[in-house]
C-alpha cells in the first residue's frame, strides 16, 4: 500500500512538472540576461491637442533614476522578467511573447509587499540596435503641468546596454 501511494505521488509531481514546462511562454533569446538603462529618449505632447511641446535625450543615471516610471534595470530569464524602477523591484511572469513584444504579469512585489493588490499587467515593446543594444519604448505615461495648467502625454524610449 505504501508503495502504491508513493508511486502515485510521484507520478503526480512528475505530470505536474512537465505541465508547468509545456505553459511556460519562451522569449526572444537574445532578450535573456541583465539589461542596464544607458539613456531615454522623453517627448512630451500636449494630451488634448497632440503638438510636440518637446524632445530630449537623457543620459545621466541619476536624473534617469527620479523618473519614476522608467525601467532602470531588467533581467530576462527563462521563468520570469525582474524589473527594477526608482520604487522598487517586482518579478513578472511572461503571460505571451511576440517578436517585438512581451505581455507581463506582476508575479510578486519583492520589495514593496501587497497581499491583497490586483495583478498587474505590462505590455513592452523592444527592438535590438545595431550595436546589440536593447530599445524598449514607447512607453507612455501622463501628467498636468502645474505651471502652465497644460496636460501632458509623455512618450518614453529606453535604451538598454547589456550587463551580463
Amino acid at each position: 500500500m505504501k508503495m502504491r501511494n508513493i508511486v502515485f505521488t510521484l507520478l503526480l509531481l512528475s505530470g505536474l512538472q512537465v505541465s508547468a514546462q509545456q505553459m511556460r511562454v519562451p522569449i526572444d533569446v537574445k532578450l535573456k540576461g541583465e539589461w542596464q538603462i544607458k539613456s531615454v529618449a522623453v517627448e512630451r505632447y500636449h494630451m488634448q491637442q497632440g503638438n510636440l511641446l518637446g524632445k530630449e535625450e537623457i543620459s545621466r543615471y541619476d536624473s534617469i533614476a527620479r523618473m519614476g516610471s522608467v525601467l532602470l534595470n531588467l533581467v530576462f530569464t527563462e521563468e520570469y522578467c525582474m524589473i527594477k524602477q526608482s520604487g522598487g523591484r517586482n518579478a513578472w511572469d511572461y503571460a505571451r511573447a511576440d517578436s517585438g513584444r512581451l505581455e507581463l504579469k506582476q508575479a510578486h512585489a519583492v520589495n514593496t509587499p501587497q497581499k491583497d493588490a490586483p495583478v498587474q499587467q505590462l505590455l513592452l515593446q523592444y527592438s535590438f540596435g545595431s550595436n546589440g543594444d536593447l530599445d524598449v519604448g514607447p512607453i507612455v505615461s501622463g501628467y498636468m503641468d502645474r505651471s502652465t495648467g497644460v496636460p501632458v502625454k509623455v512618450k518614453y524610449t529606453c535604451h538598454y546596454t547589456r550587463v551580463h
